[in-house]
């Protein structure tokens, strides 16, 4: 990845880009993502998910335009989950592996602490409220 993250999240302005202009413009920046088969938007550095980015269709056709990803598994159980996972873990760090919530807490460290035993376990933090990726720029 070139340029720091503010430099390539600026550069990736989306307002008027179709999702695959948008896509093509995370690749160029060396940006890991992956859209599920309900049409969330996953990006690894950010652990950004932007739910309803596209329609479960239009998700098919982008899909085959995308880079494999390690935890594709988990990502696609999370998507498919997130409304009860949601209501279970809001504001919450979890850990998933193997399609599984095995540990969760308030913040990251108190997490990292729990997962010592578990290689390769995914992790994300749950919002409270759904995530809608409609801005140029995060600060």
């Amino acid at each position: 990845m070139t340029g720091s993250i503010n430099e390539i999240i600026s550069s990736t302005y989306t307002g008027d880009k179709s999702p695959q202009e948008v896509v093509e413009s995370l690749n160029k920046s060396g940006i890991e993502w992956y859209v599920t088969e309900v049409g969330y938007l996953m990006i690894k550095f950010w652990q950004i998910s932007a739910e309803g980015y596209v329609s479960r269709e239009h998700a098919a056709k982008i899909r085959t335009i995308q880079n494999p990803q390690e935890q594709t598994n988990e990502l696609e159980w999370l998507s498919k989950n997130l409304e009860r996972i949601r209501s279970n873990y809001a504001n919450k760090w979890i850990a998933i592996d193997r399609n599984r919530i095995v540990t969760y807490a308030s913040d990251l460290p108190s997490l990292m602490r729990q997962i010592t035993q578990i290689d390769k376990p995914f992790i994300t933090f749950i919002p409270e409220e759904q995530v809608v990726w409609n801005f140029s720029y995060v600060c």
